[in-house]
Parts: structure tokens; sequence; C-alpha cells
């Protein structure tokens, strides 16, 4: 099994939580939780894992909502994620929001970033990785980027291109998140258009000390710019769209040099740099929804400063990264959110359930069974019977998978 290795993963998530609680946790939820993923048990994995929490907390006498996330809880929101769902996690985080008097303009993202990038070789946009929406920013870009020339997709997430060397595409364990159906579904379209996917990920294996930390991410980081000025030390006129994770995208750290900034150093080219991770989600959600058309709420925007040029989130310095992404409050369309049903090359279509299926996993699976990350999947609502789906033109099996991974029915669907 191929998954991001625990060093990797106590980096990324000990920036809140102490050095013990991350020897203490970490190896139980994220390992049971992918081994039930790779056998297809998508619920039973987020199960475990909330009878893990509940326990943890129990034990540790935790109080829900006021006592700041553990590893199991950032387990959980992960696996949630992968289901189409939002777990909101309880950081510390800063409360910023956008002032009444503070002029803050928006204008929608993908047109916007079509023209900033026309004549530009390297773009890099950033997701958080429990938020599979941002995901799909990137998905409806590839069209675009691709006609201006684009042709190496490099992917944060994709730490093993095993399955894409032998299959032509990624499988659920080719990475930490390729089992999510959006990311799934954006390498399988970007190799669909003619991208070449690359894996850029470090793969120093420096064994993790509570005093590391900073020298681990530093290496990390360098090590990611490397492997992308790889790329063009053998194809120098390469343009090159990178789908990173959180900070790698910034070329203005704080202590460490993050990936943007080394590519910068080591390319010479600086790099067109779009934040989707933005410091609180509640910063402009009020000023955004006020504004825009309850019409247009599927798809993300980008953050202008009153003379219309793009800004910074106000927890970050100006040159951080170049423009700054957000999305509105989605309204609900047949049970899913509306930017789930907004994917670029789609058609709409609607799949009926009956209330024995309430609780269910819904996953829609391409026919060829090496093919095993879902193109989308949901669970099923209490007396809520109708869900859209947005898929490419072409035949899909429907499963219905209970929480022992078992396929309990199944039929064939076609979208013309």
């Amino acid at each position: 099994m191929i998954r991001l290795n625990i060093k990797n993963l106590s980096i990324i998530l000990t920036t809140l939580i102490s050095f013990k609680t991350v020897a203490q946790q970490v190896a139980d939820p994220f390992q049971i939780g992918f081994k039930l993923i790779d056998s297809g048990n998508y619920l039973g994995a987020r199960d475990t894992v909330l009878k893990m929490k509940q326990n943890y907390y129990k034990e540790n006498h935790l109080i829900e909502g006021i006592s700041p996330p553990t590893l199991v809880d950032q387990s959980l929101a992960l696996f949630e994620s992968f289901l189409g769902e939002t777990l909101d996690l309880n950081w510390k985080k800063s409360k910023l929001r956008a002032t009444k008097g503070e002029q803050v303009n928006f204008t929608p993202a993908i047109p916007y970033i079509i023209n900033y990038c026309a004549n530009k070789q390297v773009v890099m946009i950033n997701e958080d990785h429990n938020t599979p929406k941002h995901r799909i920013l990137t998905y409806n870009l590839l069209d675009k980027f691709y006609k201006m020339g684009f042709r190496y997709l490099a992917v944060e997430a994709l730490e093993s291109d095993l399955a894409y060397r032998n299959f032509g595409f990624p499988q659920i364990n080719s990475g930490m998140y390729t089992a999510e159906p959006n990311m799934g579904n954006l390498m399988k379209k970007a190799i669909k258009l003619g991208f070449k996917l690359i894996r850029y990920e470090s793969k120093d294996r420096t064994e993790y000390t509570g005093d590391s930390e900073s020298y681990l991410d530093n290496i990390r980081e360098v090590n990611q710019a490397k492997n992308l000025n790889d790329i063009l030390l053998k194809d120098p006129k390469a343009k090159i769209l990178v789908h990173a994770g959180h900070g790698h995208i910034w070329e203005k750290g704080g202590n460490i040099i993050f990936m943007a900034e080394y590519f910068r150093i080591i390319s010479g080219i600086d790099p067109v740099t779009i934040n989707q991770a933005i410091n609180s989600m509640y910063e402009f959600k009020e000023k955004l929804d006020s504004t825009i058309n309850l019409k247009h709420t599927d798809v993300p925007y980008i953050v202008l400063d009153k003379d219309k040029n793009p800004r910074v989130s106000g927890g970050d310095a100006k040159g951080a990264y170049d423009m700054l992404v957000t999305w509105p409050t989605p309204q609900e369309k047949y049970g899913r959110k509306d930017y789930l049903l907004s994917k670029e090359g789609t058609k709409f279509s609607i799949i009926t359930v009956t209330k024995r299926d309430e609780g269910k996993l819904v996953q829609i699976m391409a026919l060829n069974p090496n093919d095993n990350i879902p193109l989308d999947q949901f669970i099923v609502k209490h007396e809520i019977y109708k869900y859209g789906v947005a898929l490419q033109a072409g035949e899909y099996n429907v499963h219905v998978v209970d929480n022992n991974g078992r396929i309990i029915r199944k039929h064939k669907i076609s979208i013309l």
C-alpha cells in the first residue's frame, strides 16, 4: 500500500498539536482508515475512526467543540471529505472578517485566472486537503490551460505513479488523497486531455523527532522545488500546472522557505501562485454572499482590493502569493452541494434511491474494475431519494454499498 509516510504526516499536522500527542495517536486512525478504504470500505473507515474519536475523547476528558482537534479529529475530517461531507475542525484560527468599511471586490475566478496566466510558464494552485471543492477549480481550468500550451500537471497527492504507468490512470492507493473522487477526476481528466502527470513529492526519509520539524519542513520544500525544476531541465519550454497543498505555494514564508520560493530561486521563473487555503473561511464570507447572485454560488471568486487588484488574506504578508480564491456559501441541489454539479464538460443526471438505502453509500464507478477511484459518491440521507450527479458522457456502474464495504445492489447508467 502506498501512502504518505507517517513522518510527513506528523509534520503536516503538528502546528497546533504537541509531539507527545502525535506520537500517541498518529499511527492508528490513518492507518486503520486507509486499510479499510483500500478494500473499498469508505463508510467503514469513517465509522471506525469516529468510534476511535469517541473513545479517545472519553478517556482523555476532552470536550467536543472546545478542546483543540487531535489527530483522530483530523483523520475523521479527511475520511468525511472522501464521502463528500464537511467536518469543521475547532482550530484556534484567526476569526478574520473583512470589515464593513473595507472595500473588497470579487470576480469569478476562472476567467480571471485564465486571463492572468495567458503568457505564464508555471502556475501553482493550492488546496486544503479536507476541502475537495478546491480540486474542482483546477479540474475546471484543465481544458483552458491545455489550450494555452500547458502539458504537465504536477500533483502533490500523487505519491506513486505505479498504477499510472501500468493502467494509464491512478488508483485508490496511489497517494494519501487519491481515494477522493474529485482528486481522481482531476488526474483522470488531465490524462484524457493529454497532460503528463508528474509526481513531485519529496522522497526524503529522515526520521522525525520533536526537534527536527523545521529542518524536515525545509528539506521537503526544497526537494519538491527540485523535482519540479527537473521537468524544466529536460524540457526548458515546458508549461507546468501544479496542484499543491496549503502553504507550499507561498512565495514569502515565515521560519522556512516554501516550495514556490525555492522553485523561483532554483529555476529563475516566478510562478503564478493561487491560494485557496484561506486563513479564515469566514473572512470574506458575508461580503461575498451579499454581493453575488444566488444563481452563482457554485463557482469560486478572486478577492480584489478597492482598485480591482488581487489582494491577500488579512493574516498574510503582501506578496505571499499572487491571488486569493474564496468560495461562497453553496446552495443545495438534489441532495448535493451546487459546486459538485458544476464540473466542466459534464452532464447533469439524477440518481434515484429508496428508503431502504438510507445511510448507505452510493458510488458511481467506471466499468473498468482497475479504475477503482469512485467518480462520485454520496451518503443517502433521511427522506432524500433523488441525488444529482455531474458526469462525462459514457456508461457507469452505480453501486449501493453498506458500512461493511459490501455492494448490496448495482446497476448501469448511460450518460448521453
